[in-house]
């Protein structure tokens, strides 16, 4: 039980919401329409590396869509691309929500007077839209995203900014993330302590970790939060 606790920062993606298989499903879906559209490839291969396409350019890559469909035709082309946009925002739609006891959880923390962040290398719009959808917006007092300090983590800058926007000491704040090398590293070197969201792990993403490095807390779910207040 830690009785100076005042805040809790969380990581957005795979630790209040299932990102990586929304990803996943929603980039199969637009593989399959690409295809059905003309694309001459096989499902399961276009899947692949498409969804390797996001991983090289950027997770929130706003022109991975128009970068594959060019490096497969050699063109742009306006008719997979909108069959591509269309599928994945359809697919997206249906996975995009928190996992369970999330909102609950977070709406007990609020009742005992610990201030809610949230921490995210997505882009402010994106990240913001993702809460929103979600219905978890008005629950935080703070939202860092990528656009607030043009770092990302496991920087502490993002985190020391967090801080800030608190008002409170680093001591006082707890960083709550699925990545070791990202959010546990940055959280620690900043002065928090860091909990391990071991829900949102992911068998085929592997984070960075840093050797000799190990999260204060782990946590299997998000209900265990209670214990630390």
């Amino acid at each position: 039980m830690n009785n100076c606790l005042k805040a809790i920062l969380f990581d957005l993606d795979n630790t209040l919401t299932d990102f990586v298989s929304m990803k996943r499903e929603a980039t199969r879906a637009a593989a399959k329409a690409m295809i059905k559209s003309g694309l001459n490839m096989d499902e399961d291969q276009c899947f692949k590396e498409l969804f390797q396409c996001y991983w090289q350019e950027g997770i929130d890559n706003n022109t991975a869509f128009e970068k594959f469909i060019k490096s497969k035709t050699g063109k742009e082309d306006r008719e997979l691309l909108e069959a591509a946009i269309l599928a994945y925002l359809g697919e997206r739609k249906k996975h995009l929500k928190p996992y369970p006891k999330i909102k609950e959880t977070l709406l007990k923390l609020k009742e005992k007077g610990i201030i809610l962040g949230i921490l995210s290398d997505a882009p402010k719009i994106k990240a913001e839209n993702r809460l929103r959808k979600l219905g978890l917006y008005g629950i935080f007092s703070v939202v860092i995203t990528f656009d607030d300090t043009g770092e990302l983590k496991p920087s502490k800058l993002p985190f020391l900014k967090a801080i800030e926007a608190f008002g409170v000491k680093p001591d006082e704040v707890l960083m709550v993330g699925d990545s070791i090398g990202r959010d546990v590293k940055g959280a620690q070197d900043a002065g928090m302590k860091a909990a391990l969201a071991k829900w949102g792990e992911d068998e085929e993403i592997k984070w960075p970790k840093v050797k000799g490095l190990k999260a204060d807390y782990e946590l299997n779910n998000i209900s265990e939060l209670a214990g630390l207040i």
